[in-house]
């Protein structure tokens, strides 16, 4: 078992932490966790935040790709753009979800894309913005898995 000081140290070591520790700031069970939303959905969120999916940002470290060719597939071939494909930019910014985060995501979040969003959206403790989140991860990495 982590001592806050070292679950700490730990999650701002390793490349693998980048998004997750702007967005768990303190040793705590997360909201999602305990509110009761429904089951497939706080599993989602919780991979989601823990890197446990299959965007190239992750999938490129257990291949020992340099962090800057772990790049969107999507993208490059459509827009001819390199840009790493990491959680933000699937959430955010990737048009192969565009759909996915018309149909689940815009519908109730009308503010900012930018990274302090992101991390404010993965952050939150309030109960409905956690349930929506979560609801939209889970059909953002239904459509990531089916690559």
């Amino acid at each position: 078992m982590y001592s806050t000081l070292d679950w700490q140290t730990a999650i701002e070591t390793p490349s693998r932490c980048y998004h997750y520790n702007n967005f768990k700031s303190l040793l705590t069970v997360e909201k999602n966790l305990t509110m009761g939303i429904q089951f497939q959905y706080g599993i989602a969120i919780s991979k989601f935040r823990l890197s446990n999916h299959r965007l190239n940002i992750e999938l490129g470290r257990y291949n020992n790709v340099p962090k800057e060719n772990r790049i969107c597939y999507f993208c490059q071939q459509s827009n001819n753009a390199n840009i790493i494909d990491c959680e933000y930019h699937a959430f955010f910014k990737c048009d192969k979800y565009d759909i996915v985060r018309q149909s689940y995501l815009f519908i109730w979040y009308v503010h900012g894309t930018e990274r302090l969003d992101f991390y404010a959206l993965l952050s939150s403790q309030h109960p409905e913005i956690v349930k929506y989140v979560s609801i939209y991860i889970y059909h953002l990495m239904n459509a990531v898995n089916d690559i």
